[in-house]
C-alpha cells in the first residue's frame, strides 16, 4: 500500500513542488478551516516557500493574520516543505474554485429474489445468518444495473 504523499508526486501533472505543496495546503484548508473563513479567505498561490492567501477584505485579512500563527503550526506537520513563518494575507476577490466533480446517483440494489440461480444456491451453503445476509446484501449491490456511460471516442493513431 502506498500513502497519497508518494502518489501524488508521480499522477500530478507538475513536477514543480511548490504546486504540488499548494494542492495539499488547498486540500488541508477546506478540511480544517471554518467554512465561514474558507468562504471569505484561502490560499491561492505557493511562490519560492512564500504562501499567498487571499482575503476578501481587510477585516478578513486581520482575522485571518490572527488566526494563522496556530494553523500554520498544524499546516506545517501535514505538508512538508511549508514554512510556517513565510505567509502574506492580501486583500482582493477571492479567484474561483475549481468546479467539484458531481456526486453520481446511488445505485439501487437487485432485490433479493431477483439474485440470479447460481448466488442464491451459494448463499444457501453460507450457515452463519449474518455472513450469508452480508453476503446477499454485497451481490444485490453489485449486481445491480448500472446505467450506461455515453461511449468513449477513441482515436486510433
Amino acid at each position: 500500500m502506498a500513502s497519497i504523499a508518494e502518489l501524488m508526486p508521480r499522477v500530478y501533472p507538475s513536477n514543480e513542488p511548490d504546486e504540488l505543496r499548494l494542492v495539499r495546503t488547498i486540500a488541508w484548508w477546506d478540511r480544517h478551516v471554518p467554512p465561514r473563513v474558507s468562504r471569505n479567505a484561502r490560499p491561492t498561490k505557493l511562490y519560492r516557500g512564500t504562501l499567498m492567501i487571499h482575503a476578501v477584505t481587510s477585516a478578513w485579512s486581520q482575522e485571518i493574520s490572527m488566526l494563522l500563527p496556530g494553523w500554520m503550526q498544524a499546516l506545517a506537520r501535514a505538508v512538508p516543505g511549508i514554512d510556517p513563518t513565510k505567509v502574506r494575507v492580501k486583500v482582493g476577490p477571492l479567484p474561483p474554485k475549481p468546479p467539484s466533480k458531481p456526486v453520481p446517483p446511488p445505485i439501487a440494489p437487485l432485490a433479493l429474489t431477483d439474485l440470479p440461480d447460481q448466488v442464491a444456491a451459494s448463499l444457501i451453503t453460507i450457515a452463519d445468518d449474518q455472513v450469508r445476509d452480508a453476503v446477499a446484501r454485497a451481490a444485490a449491490q453489485s449486481l445491480a444495473p448500472r446505467t450506461p456511460r455515453a461511449p468513449t471516442r477513441r482515436t486510433g493513431r
